[in-house]
């Protein structure tokens, strides 16, 4: 009960915070400036992309017993802090709920850095092409995410060894509580490391593609309709950056994510009035 109690109080302040962040960082009077063709365009988009990375990240998550409605309800969620706040602070969220609910926060872990990596090695993919087609100069982001790529996979390729020797390291040292608490996290990690292992050989492909679909829906309708740069865009969308487009766009997602919150609410109660 208490650690209920403490879930609820955690989710709570932070979409307080999320919410404070939106109301001094937004403008939402740039929604009254959209057409009805321009509202059309971020509907169908945003439906197209957050549809995408809803499936992409279940896809992660499927092995570890976790319902697709609880996803759903944790994935909208914690997307509106995603949304809002800068640096992609909200996955440290979404590592907490989603571990709270599968009972297991390393694994949690796991799953939204693979999420993550893919989802980046899909935008470094688009940005390449770009910067070939138009043969311009590589943006300094592209370096960041490069960098992010190349430390998951250096850990990726380096952790069978390591964990081979520092298991054989402690296997020979002298018997302690210590070392026995050392070798349950490494056989707890080793097993999670397998998992991960068995979903990039078998998923990783179709997730990486449902990344390229989303990022390229975004993208397009971004330098299509409004015509803005996307090296500036994806600034904004990380936080170092005010853009007018950008900000329309994160103020229509987070509008039509509570509408449909809202909306799964209502069926809940619906049905549980229906039952008793």
């Amino acid at each position: 009960m208490e650690h209920r109690k403490c879930y609820l109080a955690i989710n709570l302040a932070v979409l307080l915070v999320s919410f404070a962040v939106l109301a001094l960082a937004y403008d939402g009077r740039s929604l009254l400036a959209l057409r009805p063709q321009a509202s059309l365009v971020f509907f169908v988009t945003a439906c197209a992309v957050f549809g995408l990375k809803l499936v992409r990240l279940y896809l992660v998550f499927v092995n570890t017993g976790l319902r697709f409605r609880t996803h759903a309800l944790q994935f909208f969620k914690t997307l509106l802090v995603s949304l809002v706040l800068p640096f992609k602070l909200g996955d440290v969220f979404r590592v907490y709920c989603y571990g709270t609910h599968i009972g297991n926060f390393l694994r949690s872990f796991m799953a939204v850095l693979l999420d993550r990596f893919v989802d980046t090695l899909a935008l470094v993919c688009i940005f390449l092409a770009l910067v070939a087609f138009r043969s311009a100069a590589l943006p300094w982001l592209l370096y960041v995410l490069g960098a992010f790529l190349l430390v998951v996979m250096l850990c990726y390729a380096a952790f069978p060894s390591l964990y081979a020797y520092w298991s054989e390291y402690l296997l020979r040292s002298r018997a302690t509580m210590q070392r026995l608490r050392y070798l349950r996290f490494l056989q707890q990690t080793n097993v999670l490391y397998q998992e991960f292992r068995s979903v990039v050989q078998g998923r990783l492909l179709l997730l990486f593609l449902l990344s390229m679909l989303a990022w390229t829906a975004e993208l397009f309708c971004i330098a299509r309709f409004f015509g803005e740069d996307v090296a500036a865009y994806l600034l904004a969308a990380a936080g170092l950056a005010g853009d007018r487009v950008q900000q329309q766009f994160v103020l229509f997602g987070i509008l039509l994510v509570l509408a449909v919150m809202l909306l799964g609410y209502v069926l809940r109660w619906g049905r549980r009035n229906m039952k008793s």
